[in-house]
C-alpha cells in the first residue's frame, strides 16, 4: 500500500541521512577520510562498525555506527570516542 511504501521510504531515508552523519563526524575528530593513512600526531583509527537499533515512529531502524580505537582528545587525553550525534538521537528519534 501506500502507507506502507511511504514509511519504507522514510526508513531507508533516514538510515542513509544518520549513518552518513556519524561517518562524516567520525572524520572530523580523527581529522582524515577513510583510507587515509594517520600523520604525525593524530591519533585513532577506525574499527568497523557496530549495528545499533534507533527507534522511530515509522518503526525501528538498524544503523551501522562507526567504532573508533585509541582516540586522543583536543585536551590531550586518551578517552573512548563517544559520537555526540548518536547520543543526542538517544536511541529514539521522533
Amino acid at each position: 500500500s501506500t502507507d506502507d511504501l511511504s514509511s519504507d521510504l522514510f526508513l531507508r531515508a533516514g538510515k542513509l541521512v544518520v549513518e552518513e552523519l556519524l561517518k562524516a563526524e567520525v572524520g572530523e575528530a580523527l581529522d582524515r577520510e577513510p583510507h587515509q593513512r594517520r600523520e604525525r600526531g593524530q591519533s585513532g583509527y577506525r574499527n568497523g562498525f557496530k549495528t545499533r537499533g534507533l527507534k522511530t515512529a515509522e518503526g525501528k531502524l538498524a544503523v551501522q555506527v562507526p567504532q573508533v580505537r585509541e582516540f586522543v582528545s583536543d585536551a590531550g587525553e586518551e578517552q573512548p570516542y563517544r559520537s555526540s550525534i548518536w547520543q543526542a538521537l538517544g536511541r529514539r528519534c521522533r
